[in-house]
């Protein structure tokens, strides 16, 4: 994923400027999350509630603004060399009348001016998109602002997965030099991969064979158009975009007195949760965690990393402690879905379920499918699963090893915040400020637990209305004022409705069913 930040001084294809590229709240990056994770690892960071965050490439504020929203003491900085998109951002905090946020038009380069020590450094979809100085001056920075137990979250291409995808880029920016506009550009690296697919079909078929080769361009072409233009245009058509083995950033980091701290993400760092006999290899050939982790890399093709990185001075504590979980809230990873859920099966992000057999494991999944959206504290989440078979008559020991087996497959996820939230529609229902603020952007919304949301667009049109002042008769004339708009159309199971001659209690249910999806998804605040 990329996300906007690099300086117009590295000679970029295309400018934010003239091509913005639309933010959204990236979950891993917040510092409830972050600082969850490093805790794990026997760090200390400040509490999310009361700490100094900076985000290198800022862009429009989709990702800081709600940060800065949710967590109204923690302090907010954000850089961007984009003076448009810098506006865009602070437009939308004083919108809000967030005093905790400022942004600046600043050169990555120029971050030491900031001062610190931050407690969180984010940058999010610069690092490979940048020449090797400005990643140089990143990291340096990193070292010089981040305080005694900061942690810096860092993403970036990651090989060898971009290896593939890298090639595709290739043939997309050798076709595209020929053309000027940005569109033009889109529009044509587009078709060259849509060519290329073509034609390698049409020559496996008449040799009569398969082509892995082929099988590839089809995803990415498939990929490609589904995305928009500035998406095309800043992720493939950029002047600098740069993969590295984790081993690569891993040295990089060190060589600027930081060290590699974890992954974003917890599953992705661990042989458990792979079948026995890969599991076996790799703890056999892997000498540490970061070898384990690279070796991980390359059986699993990964093209994206989300890293944290800390002081080297930091001494971490790499064997899993359970009284450290007892300091976490827990929250499933995945909406539930409508309907019933089986009691064994857990959902996990991007679809698919884990199938529980443990007791313990099906109760803890069953109380946080009823918590959902919200979380649970340990204590909470131990007192309502209660103690199910196998749980040696209330054994932390064996609670928390179930959590930590949940957490190594993505049914959970562990922060160390837990915001208010509100899983039901009152009777005068409410979506955050910063939601309503943001839906008539046509972009993802930021939940209260700071996961971007997409809705179709009849939903984005509804939330600004849902501001606590309107019941549910006064948001039934809301959505037939809505669907009188031309070319307004709401998606319903049974199919596109649009219109303004519905049946009062038609209405109604729309209303509810907008309502109870809000809540769901944790839209709506108290």
């Amino acid at each position: 994923m990329r996300m906007p930040g690099v300086s117009e001084a590295t000679a970029t294809t295309m400018g934010y400027n003239e091509v913005p590229y639309p933010g959204a709240a990236v979950t891993t990056t917040h510092p409830a999350q972050v600082g969850a994770m490093a805790r794990l690892f026997g760090m200390r960071p400040a509490a999310a509630e009361r700490c100094r965050v900076l985000e290198l490439g800022c862009g429009d504020g989709a990702n800081l603004v709600p940060m800065a929203y949710g967590l109204p003491g923690s302090e907010f900085t954000g850089i961007d060399s984009s003076v448009r998109q810098v506006e865009t951002a602070t437009d939308l905090a004083r919108q809000l009348g967030l005093t905790n946020v400022r942004f600046m038009a600043m050169d990555i380069r120029d971050m030491a001016s900031l001062g610190g020590p931050f407690d969180y450094i984010i940058c999010h979809g610069v690092f490979s998109w940048v020449p090797g100085d400005v990643r140089e001056a990143m990291l340096a920075g990193c070292r010089d602002l981040l305080g005694p137990q900061g942690v810096a979250f860092v993403s970036y291409n990651a090989l060898p997965g971009w290896r593939m995808r890298g090639m595709v880029r290739d043939m997309m920016m050798y076709h595209a030099r020929h053309f000027d506009s940005p569109e033009e550009r889109a529009e044509q690296a587009r078709a060259i991969v849509q060519f290329v697919d073509e034609a390698s079909g049409q020559i496996a078929e008449s040799s009569g064979t398969t082509s892995a080769f082929h099988e590839h361009m089809s995803f990415e072409r498939k990929l490609l158009e589904s995305r928009p233009d500035y998406y095309v245009i800043h992720e493939f058509l950029e002047g600098e975009n740069r993969a590295f083995y984790l081993h690569e950033f891993a040295a990089m980091v060190s060589n600027h007195g930081l060290q590699y701290l974890a992954d974003s993400s917890f599953s992705s760092m661990l042989s458990t949760n792979l079948p026995a006999e890969v599991r076996q290899t790799l703890e056999t050939i892997a000498p540490d965690n970061l070898a384990l982790e690279q070796y991980r890399d390359f059986i699993t093709n990964r093209l994206f990393r989300q890293s944290l990185i800390c002081r080297e001075d930091v001494r971490l504590e790499r064997r899993l402690d359970v009284a450290t979980l007892t300091e976490m809230y827990f929250r499933l990873s995945a909406p539930p879905g409508p309907g019933p859920w089986p009691d064994d099966a857990a959902p996990l992000p991007g679809g698919g379920s884990l199938t529980l057999a443990a007791p313990a494991a099906k109760a803890i999944i069953g109380v946080l499918r009823e918590a959902f959206p919200a979380g649970l504290s340990y204590d909470e989440l131990r007192d309502a699963a209660g103690k199910p078979e196998g749980l040696d008559g209330g054994s932390d020991e064996y609670f928390g090893g179930v959590l930590y087996t949940l957490l190594a497959h993505d049914a959970i996820d562990i922060r160390s915040h837990r915001p208010t939230m509100v899983t039901g529609a009152g009777t005068y229902p409410r979506a955050s400020s910063v939601a309503r603020a943001m839906a008539p952007r046509g972009q993802s919304l930021p939940n209260l637990m700071h996961y971007a949301v997409s809705f179709e667009g009849f939903t984005d049109a509804f939330v600004p209305y849902v501001d606590g002042t309107r019941d549910r008769a006064a948001l039934g004339v809301v959505v037939r004022g809505l669907l009188a708009r031309p070319g307004m159309v709401l998606q319903t199971a049974s199919g596109p409705v649009s219109g303004s001659d519905l049946e009062d209690p038609d209405i109604a249910a729309i209303v509810e069913r907008l309502l109870d999806g809000l809540a769901s998804y944790g839209i709506l605040e108290a």
